[in-house]
C-alpha cells in the first residue's frame, strides 16, 4: 500500500492524501483501491492504510472464489470432452463412432437432435444423427441441416440461432431456414477442424425453452478441436 500527497486533475497538490492498496488474488493483480482522505496525522494515515488492507481481503476472497469456480467449470468441461471422445473412440467403424458421439452429446447437453456431417466432394453429407441409425429417408431435414453446416464451415466460425451475446457476427440465413422449416427452437453449429481446414461440423438442436448458452458453446468448441481430427482419420481409413 501507498500513502501519497493528494493531487488534483491538474497535477498540483491538494488538501489531504491518497491511500492506495492493490487487490491481488490467485497470483494475479485484479485491481487497486484508492481513497482520497482529508488531512490527518501520520498515525491516523497508517491506521487508514491498515483498515484498507483488511477491507481489501474481502475483495481478494471474492476474486479467489470466482477463480476456483471457473477452474471447476473448466475441469468439468474437460472431463466431459474426454468422456465423449473415449465413447466415440471405442467404436471400430466410423459410422458407429459418429453415431455414438452424436447420441452421447445429445444426452449430455439435453438436445432434441445432434447431427454430425463431413465434407464429401465439396458438399456436406450427414453421417450421423443422434438416436437414429436410419435417417437417410428424411431428405428435407438432412438438406436443411447440411445447409446450416455449410454456412458455419464456409465462415469458419461457430454459429448459434438465436444469436448469443458476445459472439462474432455471422451469416445465419441457413440456420433461420432450418429453425422455421423444421420447427427447431435453438440451433448451434460448430465446425470440425482437421489439417488446418474445416472438414465437417456438428449441429445441435434444442427447444426454444432451452436456448444454448456460452458454457455449451465452449464445451462443443473444445470437443470439436479434439474430435475433428480423430473422426476425419477414422472416416478416411474406413
Amino acid at each position: 500500500g501507498l500513502i501519497l500527497p493528494a493531487v488534483g486533475e491538474d497535477g498540483k497538490e491538494v488538501a489531504g492524501h491518497h491511500i492506495a492498496y492493490p487487490i491481488e488474488a490467485v497470483g494475479k493483480l485484479r485491481g487497486v483501491v484508492v481513497l482520497h482522505v482529508s488531512a490527518r496525522s501520520e498515525a491516523e494515515l497508517q491506521a487508514a492504510l491498515r483498515s484498507l488492507h483488511w477491507g481489501a481481503a474481502g475483495l481478494e476472497a471474492l476474486f479467489t472464489r470466482e477463480a476456483v469456480t471457473h477452474q471447476q467449470l473448466v475441469s468439468a468441461r474437460l472431463q466431459s470432452v474426454l468422456e465423449l471422445i473415449a465413447a466415440a473412440g471405442r467404436q471400430e467403424r466410423f459410422a458407429a463412432s459418429a453415431m455414438t458421439l452424436a447420441t452421447e452429446l445429445a444426452s449430455r447437453l439435453h438436445c432434441e437432435r445432434v447431427c454430425i456431417g463431413f465434407v464429401h466432394s465439396s458438399q456436406v453429407k450427414i453421417d450421423a444423427v443422434s438416436h437414429s441409425a436410419e435417417f437417410k429417408d428424411r431428405t428435407n431435414l438432412l438438406r436443411a441441416v447440411a445447409a446450416a453446416m455449410d454456412e458455419a464451415i464456409d465462415q469458419g466460425v461457430t454459429v448459434a440461432f438465436p444469436v448469443l451475446p458476445g459472439m462474432a457476427p455471422a451469416v445465419i440465413r441457413a440456420h433461420e431456414d432450418l429453425s422455421r422449416d423444421q420447427n427447431v427452437g435453438a440451433i448451434l453449429t460448430v465446425p470440425l477442424p482437421a489439417k488446418q481446414r474445416m472438414v465437417g461440423a456438428i449441429t445441435l438442436e434444442r427447444s426454444a425453452e432451452r436456448p444454448f448458452d456460452q458454457e455449451a458453446v465452449e464445451l462443443c468448441e473444445a470437443l470439436a478441436g479434439l474430435v475433428g481430427p480423430m473422426l476425419d482419420v477414422h472416416r478416411r481409413e474406413d
